[in-house]
């Protein structure tokens, strides 16, 4: 069984500030070490639940924020921009089985965490019949395209709350919860710990019906059925790369 990581970082541990996940900055460098601990926390809760292959896609801003040699060694890394699907590529190969959103973020001109979608400076609001969009939102309609259904989704608590609302099987992890754009709650539990590991990546996730591939297509599309303009986050791929330890 293959999962896609879409590795975000506004939602990741310790990340309230913008300078926080701006490549460059002091604050970011801090802040690279504990996301690479949650996608690790993820990376192993998927193999501890069945999952045979993990594949990261690194999908931040320059999308070169983790730290290869820090991840753990059995995950395969695509990082660099720009991809063919952005944050959710690989998708399309045709042999993912279930994809997570870790360290997303609440959607623009929603309440949450550095909420934006995709430019924070200059879109205010991405609605789709009607509701406001995430990019968590909108890569879950390019996943249903591909009959791929969203196993899990990490940020605060605000940033869960819609997809968890669509599809109310996702298990999801909304630790900091979010007290306004540049402040959240939270509390230093260890990297990648073995009770955050056991309460949100459970290894009754892997069997769940769901996620066999009979049941990708149904499960994708009866949520994600409304959005097929793959065409919107198309990129070229010069600059992207495979990693693997």
């Amino acid at each position: 069984m293959k999962i896609l990581i879409s590795a975000d970082m506004e939602g990741a541990t310790g990340v309230t500030w913008p300078a926080d996940v701006e490549p460059g900055t002091q604050e970011w460098q801090r802040c690279r070490r504990m996301f690479t601990c949650d996608v690790n926390a993820a990376v192993a809760g998927f193999y501890d639940g069945g999952a045979t292959e993990v594949l990261i896609n690194e999908a931040h801003a320059t999308m070169r924020n983790l730290l290869l040699e820090e991840l753990d060694k059995r995950a395969i890394m695509l990082t660099g921009r720009h991809k063919e699907l952005s944050m959710v590529e690989g998708i399309q190969k045709g042999d993912v089985d279930g994809v997570a959103f870790v360290g997303y973020h609440a959607a623009a001109g929603a309440e949450g965490v550095l909420a934006h979608t995709y430019l924070a400076n200059s879109i205010t609001e991405i609605r789709i019949n009607g509701v406001r969009a995430s990019e968590g939102l909108l890569n879950s309609y390019v996943a249903g395209e591909y009959g791929v259904p969203i196993v899990l989704v990490t940020g605060d608590d605000r940033t869960c709350a819609v997809p968890c609302s669509i599809q109310p099987w996702l298990a999801s992890s909304s630790r900091p919860v979010a007290r306004g754009r540049s402040a959240r709650w939270r509390r230093w539990t260890g990297p990648a710990s073995r009770a955050w590991r056991r309460r949100y990546w459970p290894g009754s996730l892997m069997s769940r019906p769901y996620l066999r591939r009979s049941d990708a297509g149904s499960a994708g599309h009866r949520c994600c059925r409304r959005w097929s303009n793959r065409e919107a986050i198309s990129r070229t791929t010069r600059s992207a790369q495979w990693s693997a330890r």
